[in-house]
């Protein structure tokens, strides 16, 4: 068994207090690190004080299996920083949770597979005079699993393939409830040819409200000395729009 340990405590003006802690521990195939901060401070002027704290951990199972769970919660005030001279206040938090495995060799492909989960829950009051009149909440969620495959192809090339589904919802006093979800498809080739690096991508989105989106890529990249790199893409890409711009209705 390994370890490895590290912590720091700060003080400043305005009430400033910040501490942080680090551990590293392995234990034959087993690796542990995990971090954690916190700041908090009066602010410079009333309602323009703040807390904030982090948690982040990544455990790996030998060189094929990780898992990674981050989390941050924040308090803030915003006096008169939304307009309207009124003491607003914040509070947020975000959840990140990833696994990724890698299968091995088949045939000839590297295989290898993710997932996600992401929360993001947001409490705004515009006057915390008058928070019955100003309170909104929402909150989002997140979910992506993945898989692709790479093998080598004609001397220094590579050729990928995967696949993408996941789905995107939230629940939100002022937004309403909505959902939407997306699978996905993709291609990529890469080739050196005579010390050029040509790059080729293809993608198909199709999204139960948007229909199918294909969206194709090609560049090149070329050492022109051994410390410059020239390089140029062109693509095509579709952004799904936010649930607040599609959403958000400005009073």
């Amino acid at each position: 068994r390994e370890s490895n340990e590290s912590g720091a405590v700060e003080g400043g003006s305005f009430g400033l207090v910040a501490g942080r802690g680090q551990a590293d521990v392995s234990r034959g195939e087993l690796r542990e690190s995990a971090g954690v901060s916190f700041d908090r401070s009066d602010g410079f002027m009333y309602d323009r004080d703040f807390k904030q704290a982090t948690l982040r951990s990544r455990t790996a199972l030998g060189t094929r299996t990780g898992l990674s769970l981050s989390y941050l919660w924040k308090e803030f005030g915003a006096n008169n920083f939304y307009g309207g001279n009124a003491p607003s206040r914040e509070w947020t938090n975000q959840t990140l949770l990833t696994a990724d495995h890698r299968f091995g060799e088949l045939g000839g492909w590297s295989i290898d597979g993710q997932a996600s989960y992401r929360t993001h829950g947001d409490r705004f009051v515009f006057n915390q005079l008058t928070p019955a009149l100003s309170d909104n909440r929402h909150r989002t969620h997140a979910v992506l699993v993945s898989g692709n495959g790479s093998r080598p192809v004609a001397g220094r090339g590579s050729l990928t393939l995967g696949l993408e589904g996941g789905g995107d919802w939230i629940r939100s006093t002022n937004l309403g409830d909505h959902e939407t979800a997306r699978i996905s498809a993709y291609g990529e080739w890469r080739q050196d040819v005579a010390g050029v690096q040509i790059e080729s991508l293809l993608r198909v989105d199709t999204y139960d409200e948007f229909g199918t989106s294909w969206n194709p890529s090609l560049g090149a990249g070329w050492w022109a000395t051994p410390s410059v790199r020239l390089r140029g893409s062109v693509g095509r890409a579709f952004r799904v729009p936010t649930f607040t711009e599609r959403y958000y209705s400005d009073p």
